[in-house]
Formats: C-alpha cells, structure tokens, sequence
C-alpha cells in the first residue's frame, strides 16, 4: 500500500500514513488475507470489507444456500485458535435485506455488509523473529473463511 494519504478530498490529513499495510490481494471484490502495522495499533486478518452489491448479493445467496457450512467454519478451532469472531461491522443493517426473509436462520449473517475476522498484534509480537511464522498461521487458520466466502463470489448461476 502507499505510504502518502490521497489529501484530494481530505486536504486536513496528514500528507503521510501513519501506518504499513500489505495485502496480497489486488482485486478487492474478493476475499482476501491484509497485515496492518502502525504506532496506534496493529492486526493482522482478511475478509472482505464492504464489497460491491453485487459480489455481496452473491455472499449472501451463499449464505442462504450453505450457511450452516459457513457457521461451522467461525466454530471451526483452526479459525477460533486466531480469531475470537468475525469483526464488528458498524454498517449491518437493522433488519433482514431485502428478498430474504425476516426470520431466516441466518439473519444474523445476512444483515452484515462486511465479512471480516482480524486479531490485534502487539508491539512485541510485531517485532518478534517469529512473526512470519505468526503470519502464516494466522493466513492458514483465515485459508477455509476466505476459500467459503471467494466460492460464493466466484459462483455462476
């Protein structure tokens, strides 16, 4: 990611980033797995943050389809061993989304318009000789959480 803020819109921000990102994903209409490290606080997860309707549209038709499937993976102990749940999703709707039903028995997933798990990073952990072998747990315990949400996205009717 790049280290200069786009001040285009917001002239008030900092000309530089507080923070390192990396992502190997390009294409953010797909899961993927982000490092996030800064001063203020850092994490390490993936997902995918408020994608297009469309590619959301089809999360949640996958979720309708397989939900269970998919509630398993969050109980699953290689996801929980990382991560205590999905993140907080400040954007969920209040209700059901429209051409679902209100009592579905997964309405609690269908209402989220972001599908993402992090675990914060301390200091420590960050500069430790054994943070890419952190990493790569913590992108291996993320692999079935992605590989789910990437099969509903990449899914042709």
């Amino acid at each position: 990611m790049r280290i200069t803020n786009n001040r285009r819109f917001h002239p008030d921000k900092p000309l530089y980033r507080d923070h390192f990102a990396c992502s190997p994903n390009t294409d953010l209409q797909t899961p993927g797995f982000y490092i996030h490290i800064s001063p203020s606080g850092s994490f390490i997860g993936g997902g995918i943050y408020r994608p297009p309707s469309p590619v959301l549209q089809k999360i949640r038709e996958g979720i309708d389809y397989d939900g269970e499937k998919f509630k398993q993976i969050l109980r699953s102990a290689p996801f929980t061993d990382m991560y205590s749940d999905l993140d907080r999703d400040e954007h969920m709707l209040k209700t059901a989304p429209r051409g679902f039903a209100k009592d579905h028995i997964h309405v609690d997933l269908l209402r989220r318009k972001s599908f993402t798990a992090i675990t914060p990073l301390t200091e420590a952990q960050v500069v430790s000789d054994d943070f890419p072998a952190f990493a790569e747990r913590a992108y291996l315990s993320l692999k079935p959480f992605c590989d789910y949400l990437t099969q509903a996205v990449k899914f042709e009717a």
